[in-house]
């Protein structure tokens, strides 16, 4: 939680403690006695005065209640004694022994706005670590507050996407209310009810569906962007804006990105595709000058090495630029416009669609404007993104091999289509740099590596297809060969934080530019790379991404499935 938040509460303890007091929450207490099961087993985050602790108490439930300030804290045992009140951080640290415990049910209200982006993940995991099946976590937090600022951190999320997070982790949203402050104040609140569930939540993808299937195709577009959208929602979900309750926008500029690096296979390849050899595609000439400039230089994985590096050539930059504006006009004229059907258009789109030079991709996203999408096709895309994907390169093939009229042969269309910048495992740089270390300790043991060095993919190459700097880091070839594939635990996370922190600090300092910009366009989101926090804001991010992607894919973890 913020510090200055609760440096506030502390001051103002005794007041706030009696302004609490003297609220009349009759309807949130029904609403909590209707949703907590008869005498469970309830937690409650961030108590205050310790006012609804008492309530859930007094209908017979077993209540621990916690908050962040010490000083409210204090207030909650004078005015309420004979119920648990505990001081600790929230999230609570990885050692707390009430993470040992479960519970039936867990409230938070009024907690989540003052939780800080970096650390809302871990937040929700402790949430869902803490509760029992079908268990239910109520929440309550702002959407809306016209007020004067004070020390406190308000960070305004929009229903939606505290709704994706949760699911994101296996909870059902069961119930949702949103309502005026109680004291009259220009404040909005939305009251939430989260079951824990053991089934993923599916949800209806009719809208997916129709541009993979229904909607007419005369060229591959509409599946090339459903593609680049999985992609994004996957690995770079950080850039994924959510602009109000119902539309979510990403940046162009990353599907035009991804549109460069599956096309360019195809206009390379010496296959007969009609729709790459003629006029359909109106980014050929662009594209092919690109590529004719990488031709014989190391083609798409040259390219691709130096644009993620920000140092392209100034030639490359231009000619890059031209590709990426001309891609940009295909996917906003072509599918764009016309995904979904004539009264209701999936996508809308705002901002540029051209650009002069290209040297990396934060210029490619800043320069060029975004994809408006309905928030339920970002949620389908980011729960099961990585099956939709696999679905859609099968289409694609089979879509061009349609329109050779079966002329080429299948596999060889997917052969392409499954071509990536980064297909193969390149540590080679970054074992160099730690090579170049007198003395290198197992980021995993913590122990000096004096078997052979291994450079470890954090999360596994097999998994991500990444090659970032702050994936990469030192183990001992033993214990490296025992995690293979798997993801690492969370508890090993938080054991092997320093030892990443320092590590990470070496890789910036060798190449500030590359390290800075692969962790904002994968992890962090562009224009978020603060030089004072960036290691606390990297480490959340890959802890982030570390669950949700054993999560959505029930991966086993390393070293155990216990973690």
């Amino acid at each position: 939680m913020d510090d200055e938040t609760i440096r506030w509460y502390d001051r103002h303890a005794r007041s706030r403690s009696r302004r609490y007091e003297d609220i009349t929450l009759s309807e949130v207490h029904r609403y909590l006695h209707m949703w907590i099961p008869p005498d469970s087993r309830v937690l409650e985050i961030g108590c205050g005065s310790g006012r609804d602790a008492a309530f859930l108490a007094s209908v017979g439930h077993e209540v621990t209640a916690l908050d962040a300030s010490a000083g409210m804290t204090d207030q909650a045992r004078k005015l309420h004694p004979g119920i648990s009140f505990l001081h600790a951080p929230v999230p609570l640290p990885s050692d707390h022994q009430l993470l040992q415990e479960s519970f039936h049910g867990i409230v938070s209200l009024a907690v989540l706005m003052h939780i800080p982006n970096e650390e809302l993940f871990d937040f929700a995991y402790q949430v869902k670590r803490l509760l029992k099946y079908q268990g239910v976590f109520i929440c309550s937090y702002c959407i809306r507050r016209e007020m004067p600022e004070d020390e406190r951190l308000f960070v305004l999320r929009t229903p939606q996407e505290v709704r994706l997070l949760f699911e994101q982790l296996g909870f059902s949203l069961i119930d949702q209310r949103i309502s005026e402050d109680a004291e009259s104040r220009p404040v909005s609140w939305v009251l939430q009810t989260y079951r824990l569930e053991t089934k993923a939540v599916h949800w209806g993808i009719d809208a997916v569906e129709s541009v993979m299937n229904r909607d007419r195709k005369t060229a591959t577009y509409k599946l090339a962007l459903l593609r680049s959208l999985c992609d994004i929602a996957q690995h770079r979900r950080v850039h994924g804006t959510w602009l109000d309750e119902h539309r979510v926008a990403v940046p162009l500029g990353l599907a035009a990105e991804q549109w460069i690096c599956y096309y360019w296979p195809l206009v390379e390849s010496s296959l007969e595709l009609p729709e790459i050899k003629t006029k359909q595609l109106s980014f050929r000439n662009q594209l092919g000058q690109l590529i004719s400039y990488y031709r014989g230089q190391g083609g798409l994985h040259s390219f691709y090495a130096q644009y993620l590096s920000g140092k392209l050539p100034r030639e490359a930059g231009v000619l890059a630029a031209s590709a990426a504006g001309s891609i940009a006009r295909a996917i906003v004229n072509g599918p764009v416009r016309y995904a979904g059907n004539r009264a209701y258009g999936l996508f809308q789109y705002s901002g540029s669609t051209s650009l002069k030079y290209c040297g990396s991709p934060e210029e490619l996203i800043s320069r060029l404007g975004v994809i408006i999408m309905p928030g339920d096709i970002w949620r389908e895309l980011t729960l099961m993104g990585h099956w939709i994907q696999d679905a859609v390169i099968l289409r694609w093939a089979e879509l061009s091999r349609k329109i050779t009229s079966n002329r080429v042969d299948l596999s060889r269309i997917l052969a392409l289509l499954l071509i990536s910048p980064e297909q193969q495992r390149n540590a080679v740089p970054v074992r160099r740099i730690y090579e170049q270390q007198r003395e290198l300790y197992c980021v995993w043991t913590g122990k000096r590596i004096t078997n052979q060095l291994a450079v470890d993919h954090v999360i596994p190459f097999s998994l991500w297809h990444n090659n970032d700097l702050w994936n990469l880091l030192p183990s001992d070839s033993r214990i490296n060969n025992a995690k293979r594939d798997k993801i690492v635990t969370r508890t090993k996370l938080d054991q092997s934080r320093e030892l990443m922190v320092r590590y990470w600090n070496m890789l910036y300092a060798h190449d500030p530019q590359r390290f800075s910009q692969e962790a904002q366009r994968t992890l962090l989101g562009a224009g978020r790379f603060q030089e004072n926090v960036w290691e606390q804001q990297l480490y959340h991010a890959v802890c982030e991404s570390v669950e949700i992607t054993a999560l959505r894919r029930s991966l086993l973890r390393w070293p155990d499935d216990t973690g």
